[in-house]
This record gives C-alpha cells, structure tokens and sequence, in this order.
C-alpha cells in the first residue's frame, strides 16, 4: 500500500503537471490565434505603413533617425526597425508583436493567480484583451511593461518601477501616468472614501457634467499631449463624445461593488491584492469622471483595465461551489453577449495564415466599407456595438 505522504505527493504533481498542461495549451492556442491573424481590426493599415516604412539597422543612422520623426513613440518606431531588420513581411512583425505580448502576460499571470491562469486569460480576451492585442499595439505593450512592474511597489524599489514605466512611455506616451501611481497603488484606501468617490463619479456620469473639456480648453499641456488633447477636442464626433448609458455601466457598477464586498477577504489572503484593488476602483472611477470623452476612455481609462483580468479569477477562488456555478454561467452568457455586439463584418472578421486569408488589398476594400459605417455613424449617431461600451 502506497503511504499517505506518497499519496499526497503524487497527488500534487498530477495537480502541477495539469496545471502546466493547461498553461502550454492556452499559451500555444492563443499564439497561432493572435500571431498568425490576418490583417484584421482597422489599426492594422496604418500600422502596416509605418511598417513598409521603416528602414533596418542595415540602412544606417540617418534613415532611422528619419523614420524617427514620424512622431510617434521612439521605442514602438525602434521595435519596428528591429523587426524589419530580420523581414519585411508585416505579418511577420504581427507575430512577434503577438508572441512576446502573450509571453509576458503567462508570466505575468503565473506570478499573480498561479491556480487560475486559464480564467485570467478568458478575462483578457472578454475584457478590452481581444481589442487591445489586435487593435492598440503600442498601448498593450505599456500596459503590459506596467504590469510588470507591480513588482516593484509591492517591494518598494521606485528606481526599478520608474525605470520600467519609462520604457513603457517609449512604447505609448500614457505610460507616464503610471509613474505617480506608485505612491498610492498600495495603500489601503478607507471604504467610506471609496464609496462616496464611486457616488460623485455617478452624479457627474448621470447629470453629464463636462468638466474635462472645460479644464482641457483652459489648460495649455505641454508637449505631444498637449497636441493630441487639441486634436481629440477638436473632433466634435468620433472622439469627444460622450459615452451613454449601456449594459457595460451595470456590469462596471456589479465588479465595483464585487470587489468592495471582496475586499477585505482579499487583501487578508495576500496583502499584494491591494494594488489591484486600486487599479480596478481607478478604472471604475475614471469610466464615470471621464465618460464625457470618448477618446479618454478607449486610450487612458483602459490603461486599468487589467484589473479585471486579475481580481475575478483571484476572488473565484473565494467563491462557494454554488456561486462559481452561477457565475460561470453569468460569465458565459455576458462574455457571449460583449463579443456578439461588438461584431462588425468590415473589420472584425478574422482570418488566419495557416488556413487562408484575405490579401491586404482585400482587406483594404472591407477597411473603406468599413469607413462608410463610420460617415453612416456620424450622421445617424449609431455605432455599432455601442450599447455594451
């Protein structure tokens, strides 16, 4: 007879061995699902120009340093001369864009929710991930590298959380708000403060008060932000827009008040839980303080939304049986929801290269339809999907 010891320790390594076993298999499913896409989503066809434009290291200093004054961020432009240094294929430097993201992320996860990795990644993909990979490559890369450095709050080392932060704000610019954050993420903020914050956010977000092109129109910021607050103020459509009263505000209002209950329960369990706490309340907050702007909440108010992709698995666990069986179900039927209304067929639909995909001039004419949706947007003032934004 086997000896209860012996039991236990074979126990835990068939534990271990499924729990790598489920690692690799997401890990592999989402590489060939991200890095061998086609050309899909919009952002795409001006990635993929800059791309044709990029020089190598091969082409010498001058050429980059031309290619350097696109105005974009030098980090991202760097990155590109790299890639295209080994091919100029821009499907190639999707892949490695795709490659190196997901890596990160599993490590990431690995670090945080070890027990739960697979939830993290289904909350990645429900939660602003499945865009975000596709559409935002320079912000993901941002978010990605702050990530990483959540580390170092919880060890108090600045000089490291700093050093990284400003890598990251050579990938996007919005990564030095994260640098001030340090000093706040992981302290624990009393609860009635939290509450009355949330109920302000929601009186503004209710009685549409715009106070943030008021400050903006009054400030002069210095800079590339203060260049692209003029640009995103001057569009009086697309990105200053306010956002309206969607399913998406019940299901941010159900996760704020979730993890307020959740709270205490977590922070007692790890102490380190406390800075995702923060950055799920900041991204609550920012929804209902900033939703007189659209722009603002697709590229800043993300920033956080990380949060989501942490917090659920980590308070899954504290579920009872019972509970996790009803929110598996909630989750399936809301995260089927989110992604069906977010379908567009101009610019949504997806295609692989190990199967068959459309050429980039294919993909560039259902870009121009997709355009026409955007004129027809304007002039009806219906979006599609806008009703889970």
């Amino acid at each position: 007879m086997m000896p209860v010891y012996a039991k236990g320790q074979a126990n835990s390594a068939n534990y271990n061995y499924l729990l790598s076993f489920q690692e690799y298999f997401v890990v592999g499913l989402l590489i060939v699902f991200f890095g061998f896409r086609g050309y899909v989503l919009i952002d795409w066809i001006n990635y993929s120009k800059w791309y044709a434009d990029s020089p190598t290291l091969f082409d010498g200093f001058s050429q980059i340093k031309l290619f350097f004054e696109l105005g974009k961020e030098k980090g991202f432009l760097f990155y590109m001369v790299l890639c295209k240094t080994i091919s100029s294929n821009y499907l190639f430097f999707q892949f490695i864009s795709s490659v190196t993201d997901v890596i990160i992320l599993n490590y990431f996860f690995k670090r945080v929710v070890h027990e739960n990795i697979i939830m993290c990644f289904v909350f990645f993909i429900l939660f602003s991930g499945l865009s975000m990979e596709m559409h935002l490559l320079r912000n993901v890369k941002s978010i990605l590298i702050f990530m990483l450095s959540i580390k170092y709050i919880e060890e108090r080392k600045i000089i490291k959380y700093s050093i990284l932060n400003c890598i990251g704000a050579l990938f996007h610019i919005s990564s030095l708000l994260y640098i001030p954050l340090y000093f706040i993420l992981d302290k624990k903020i009393p609860r009635l403060i939290v509450l009355f914050i949330f109920i302000l956010g929601n009186f503004i977000f209710f009685l549409r008060i715009e106070w943030v092109k008021l400050f903006l129109s009054n400030v002069s910021v210095p800079g590339r932000l203060g260049l692209l607050s003029n640009h995103y103020l001057a569009s009086s459509v697309r990105y200053s827009q306010a956002v309206g009263f969607t399913i998406g505000y019940f299901e941010r209002c159900f996760s704020f008040f979730l993890v307020y209950y959740f709270s205490n329960k977590l922070i007692k369990i790890d102490k380190a839980n406390i800075v995702y706490i923060n950055v799920l309340y900041i991204y609550s907050f920012m929804y209902l303080y900033f939703s007189e702007m659209y722009i603002i909440i697709e590229r800043l108010v993300k920033l956080f939304i990380f949060s989501y992709w942490v917090i659920y698995p980590k308070m899954y666990l504290l579920f009872s049986r019972k509970s996790k069986y009803i929110f598996i179900s909630v989750l399936l039927l809301y995260g089927t929801l989110k992604l069906g209304m977010s379908y567009n067929k101009y610019f949504n639909y997806y295609d692989n290269v190990l199967l068959s995909y459309k050429s980039f001039e294919e993909r560039e004419m259902m870009y121009n339809k997709y355009q026409v949706t955007i004129e027809q947007y304007i002039i009806n003032k219906e979006a599609p999907g806008i009703l889970i934004k």
